[in-house]
């Protein structure tokens, strides 16, 4: 069973994270995209804890409310495992090789890197491109996750009435979503940290012309601060109102409780760029892109970038990409950044 399932058509991308489902149907439109599909729907706490769904029924249920309200006919879905339950591996074959060959070869690798019996896992590959270091070699990238992980979701999909198109991994959905979406030209000649900010933990992908260089996933998200804003404000609208201000309407109360956060984020953050560049062959970080829920805490980027002295901007629906007229532009200008995971997996069918 391969990991990943592509077909080359229209499905809908479903981010299931630890405090809601996002659901995004994208279609091509001229040179970019349209989002024709769009809905986010909460999750009751505890149905999803540490990437792992521990409640089915009511995962299915938001995922069965996000596609009735997104008004899609489309019951084809993208889903992703979380990066920490994939084992991902770069191998180097050479360029006349077929694909068949590389195939047998992929297994015979499996057996040396995966800590499983073969047939409790499933396995896929994507050949990257030239090695950077010999041109007569292409660079593979080897995915391998327990199938059971996999049949979790398609099992929570077929709950919500829903059938699986394609798996694929969060980690990769990310730096698909940030090449097709977010790269510009001149961050295409950099390297940059794609940062994304979830409610219980931050992906890290660090890209380069599209490459995708390095991953790595941080035990730290926003529900430390949910959690503190309960405990000494005990309100459950106001941390949706933080994240929409810019700062300014900000008192001193709130202000108490969001600078120190702030500072545990951009602490975790540097620590994950020093480590990359320690433990990295490549050159060091030019850029931070940040997404996710997370990155529209006031005044986090300009924090970010003044601590590290890089570039650092919160990535958001690309200003090209059009809405349908069935979705909400005001839903669409409040999740932004949050969807960045959603569309990469809704594009993979368009790969």
């Amino acid at each position: 069973m391969n990991l990943f399932k592509t077909k080359k058509r229209h499905q809908l991308g479903i981010d299931i994270g630890s405090s809601s489902v996002k659901l995004v149907g994208i279609e091509p439109s001229g040179g970019s995209y349209t989002i024709s599909h769009l809905a986010v729907e909460a999750l009751p706490e505890g149905s999803v804890i540490n990437d792992t769904i521990k409640d089915t029924g009511q995962v299915a249920e938001a995922i069965r409310r996000a596609w009735y309200h997104s008004g899609a006919k489309t019951k084809e879905c993208v889903l992703a495992v979380p990066g920490s339950s994939v084992i991902t591996r770069q191998l180097f074959f050479p360029r006349e090789m077929t694909e068949q060959e590389m195939e047998s070869q992929i297994e015979i690798e499996a057996a040396q890197h995966v800590p499983y019996a073969l047939d409790e896992v499933s396995l896929d590959f994507q050949v990257i491109g030239e090695s950077p270091s010999d041109s007569n070699q292409v660079e593979v990238l080897l995915a391998a996750s327990r199938s059971e992980n996999i049949s979790i979701l398609e099992s929570v999909l077929e709950e919500a009435g829903l059938t699986t198109g394609t798996v694929d991994v969060e980690t990769f959905a990310l730096g698909n979503a940030y090449s097709a979406l977010v790269e510009t030209n001149t961050l295409r000649s950099q390297t940059v940290a794609v940062i994304d900010i979830g409610a219980s933990n931050m992906i890290m992908v660090v890209m380069h012309n599209k490459r995708m260089l390095y991953t790595r996933d941080l035990g730290f998200g926003m529900r430390q601060f949910e959690e503190e804003v309960h405990r000494q404000m005990g309100s459950e609208t106001l941390i949706a109102d933080l994240l929409t201000m810019d700062g300014d309407g900000v008192d001193d109360a709130e202000h108490n409780l969001l600078e120190p956060f702030r500072e545990q984020l951009i602490q975790q953050i540097g620590r994950a760029l020093q480590f990359f560049a320690s433990a990295s062959q490549y050159q060091p970080v030019d850029s931070i892109v940040l997404t996710g829920g997370g990155a529209r805490l006031p005044r986090l980027a300009p924090s970010l970038q003044k601590d590290q002295g890089l570039t650092c901007h919160v990535a958001d629906i690309p200003g090209d990409m059009r809405l349908s007229n069935r979705v909400s532009n005001r839903l669409a200008k409040a999740q932004g950044p949050a969807l960045m995971m959603a569309m990469g997996l809704a594009l993979r069918g368009y790969e």
